[in-house]
């Protein structure tokens, strides 16, 4: 089990980073590409400085999962 410490939206990839360094990096079903906030370019460096290992999935998976969560990967 695993929290998930930082999520990140960027319009058509969510970055799910997890408090044991994973992070998991999955499409989302529709693509809406957005403008990063501040607050989204500091959530990115985070995730940047904080991946130990990456977990590309090529299906939408984990879709539903916020800041706080914790989930089985």
């Amino acid at each position: 089990m695993a929290k998930v410490k930082v999520c990140l939206n960027t319009g058509c990839t969510k970055y799910i980073l997890l408090d044991d360094g994973r992070c998991v990096e999955t499409p989302l079903a529709k693509c809406a590409p957005t403008v990063w906030s501040d607050k989204d370019s500091a959530k990115w460096h985070t995730i940047v400085r904080e991946t130990t290992q990456a977990v590309k999935v090529n299906m939408p998976v984990l879709q539903d999962v916020k800041e706080g969560d914790t989930i089985k990967l």
